[in-house]
Parts: C-alpha cells; structure tokens; sequence
C-alpha cells in the first residue's frame, strides 16, 4: 500500500466519508462534516441524513460545546468559568424542550400518523439532535468585531450577528420541519416563529432581571448613564420585544387562516452510524484559535485582580510590561469609568502614576480626569 493510499484511508477513518464522494448524500445515517455543513444550508439530503444517524445527538451536542468556545473565548477566561460551557446546553435545551413541546400536539401529532407510535421523548430525542446541528450557526457570533470597530459600533455589529443567527435558525428549523413533515416551507417556518417570539418576548421582558440589561436599567432609572454598547442594546431589546408581539399576532393569524391538510408520514427510520471524527479536529482547531484571546482576557482579569485589592502601583507595572492590544478589546482597561467603582479606584491609580510608564498606560487613564470621559451623570438634586 503506497503512502497516498494510507494516507487516503487515514482521512476517511478520521472524517468518516469516501475522498471521491465527499458531497454525496447517503440517507443511510452516514454523517461526517460534509451532511453538517449541507445540514446548515437546509439540504434535504443532509436534513434526511441527519434525521437518519442515532450519531446525530452526540454530533450536535459536541456542537454545542464548540459553539461555547466561539461566544466566549475573547471574554471569559473559559478554564476558570465552567459555566461558559454549560450555559449553552442549558439554554438550548430549555429552548428546544419550550419549541418542542409547543409544536408535538399541533403539528408533530397529526403529521406523525394521529398518534400512532408516536412518543414525546422519543421523538424529543431526535428533535434535540436536529436542533442541535444548527449550533454552528453561532459560530458568526466569532467575529471580532471588538478589534476593528468602537465599542458603540461593535455592538451594533453584535446585535447584526444576533439578527443574522436568530433569523437563520428559524428558516433552517422551518425547512428541517418542512422536509421531515412535508409541509410548505413558509407554515414551517411559521411553526417555528411562533414559539420563537414567545421566548424573546418573556426574555425581553423578565431576563434583564437576571442578567447586565438589568444593571443597565437600574443604572438609568437612579440617574447614571450608560456605556454607549449598553444603550445600544437596550435600545435593541425594545425594539425586539415589539417586533416579537408584533410577529406572534401577524404570523398566528395567518396559520389560523390558511388551509392546511396534514399527509401522515412515517420519519427517516434512524440507523447505527460512526460518530463523525472530524469534529474533534473543528474542535481543537476552535481551542488553538481561541490561546491567545484568552491570554488577553487573562491579563484584563489580572488588572481587575489587582485593583480590587488596591494594589495601584503593581497594576500599572503590569500593564506596563505589555501593549494595549495585548489586552482583551473587548472590555475597557480597568476601572470602567462607566461603574460606579471608578471613583474609588482613580486616585489611587493616579498616584501610582510617576511618567515611567508608557504612553498607552498614561493616557488610558489620564483621559478619565476630564468629566466628560467619566460619562456618569449625578443624580439630580429635588430638593435643597
């Protein structure tokens, strides 16, 4: 056996498909990263694939867990945050178990043979799977806006992404639903919106309670203002929760009114199939990618570190051994003029200021002497 040969049979072993065929549709259960990649496109072999292969939970929960990698490794210092790994299954899967559940008795039912052999956690089984293979979606959420861009523009450009992600998973759970169930598109993708709307509505409104929206608000209503990224996504919330009551109302009347005949129809019978190996290379490839931002992030942490602990003079020599861009773009060199704990932190790094350090460092912070660049508004006085 020449080299080319064994080096042939390694690629197929690792990826799990035949060199020549690699885009070929094998509805027999067969996945390998050709069937996710077509799978994000709404590919009806690769949907048909996917629906087919007992691998596909596994595959997306692997997804998931690289998708965790994509949204955090330029903010969280991921090895001392676990929950930056587990806070997307989480969310995922209370969010399929939300759409799912939703959709079994009005559509999945009646689809499904009027209930003959149809079970709820069998067939959330495969739901999870298919919802899960739409992770790499997310992967958009990489860019680094953050180093090209303000911090008023990068989130402007976060929020453009968070669009592009939500309405492309609709539209590709809508097709996934479509060819499965052999109902038009457009109602499939119906099906979905509907519960998708009651999930930004009932976040919109309550999640800013446990989340920074929250500290936002708050900050607003006392009389301090905001960071201009968090007035942008403040202003985005609203708009959000508006659209999504305006959409659930629109799209729920249409469903009502239009006719709409279910065909029972038995799904892609799953069959045993290799799990495919080539995702722990997208994953490593996600973890050599992700050493150096969180190297910025961990260097951000550590100016953090030392000023809660009010050692000033060991924050800035450390910031002095490294450039700015050696530090993570996308949270501003502590303390945030826009936190109350500003006022608390400056004197003292300004009296560790003695010209020694580079110019980054001195006009980080000497900026923040003008009142302007502290954008806190007081509260203002009713009464004397």
């Amino acid at each position: 056996m020449g080299i080319s040969t064994k080096v042939k049979h390694l690629l197929e072993r690792i990826f799990r498909f035949q060199v020549s065929t690699y885009w070929k549709y094998d509805a027999h259960g067969t996945m390998n990263l050709g069937t996710i990649a077509r799978y994000q496109l709404g590919h009806r072999g690769a949907v048909v694939e996917a629906a087919s292969s007992r691998s596909a939970l596994a595959a997306g929960g692997l997804l998931v867990l690289i998708t965790a990698i994509a949204r955090s490794y330029d903010q969280t210092l991921l090895l001392e945050s676990p929950f930056a790994f587990v806070r997307p299954f989480v969310f995922s899967l209370i969010s399929a178990v939300f759409v799912y559940t939703c959709l079994y008795r009005p559509v999945f039912v009646p689809a499904i043979g009027g209930g003959s052999g149809v079970s709820y956690w069998r067939g959330f089984e495969s739901f999870l799977a298919l919802f899960w293979l739409t992770a790499p979606i997310a992967w958009l959420y990489a860019i680094p806006v953050e180093r090209f861009l303000e911090p008023e523009g990068a989130a402007r450009a976060n929020i453009a992404l968070l669009s592009v992600v939500a309405a492309w998973r609709v539209v590709l759970l809508g097709r996934v639903l479509s060819v499965l169930l052999g109902a038009p598109l457009q109602r499939a993708i119906g099906w979905v919106l509907l519960p998708a709307c009651v999930e930004v509505f009932v976040l919109g409104i309550f999640g800013p309670a446990f989340g920074g929206s929250g500290a936002a608000i708050l900050a607003g209503m006392s009389g301090r203002r905001n960071s201009p990224e968090e007035d942008v996504l403040l202003g985005a919330l609203g708009i959000a929760v508006t659209g999504a009551l305006v959409l659930f109302v629109v799209v729920g009347l249409a469903l009502k009114f239009t006719r709409y005949e279910p065909v029972p129809r038995a799904m892609p019978r799953r069959a045993a199939a290799g799990f495919p190996l080539g995702l722990l290379v997208v994953a490593l490839a996600w973890a050599a990618v992700a050493v150096e931002p969180q190297r910025e992030v961990q260097r951000t942490l550590e100016v953090t570190k030392l000023l809660r602990a009010e050692r000033y003079r060991d924050a800035i020599a450390f910031l002095s051994r490294y450039g700015r861009g050696d530090f993570s773009p996308v949270d501003r060199i502590p303390p945030d003029p826009y936190r109350i704990g500003v006022f608390k932190d400056l004197p003292g790094v300004f009296a560790a200021l003695d010209g020694s350090e580079p110019g980054w460092v001195r006009e980080t912070y000497l900026a923040l002497r003008d009142p302007h660049k502290i954008k806190i508004i007081r509260r203002r006085s009713v009464a004397h």
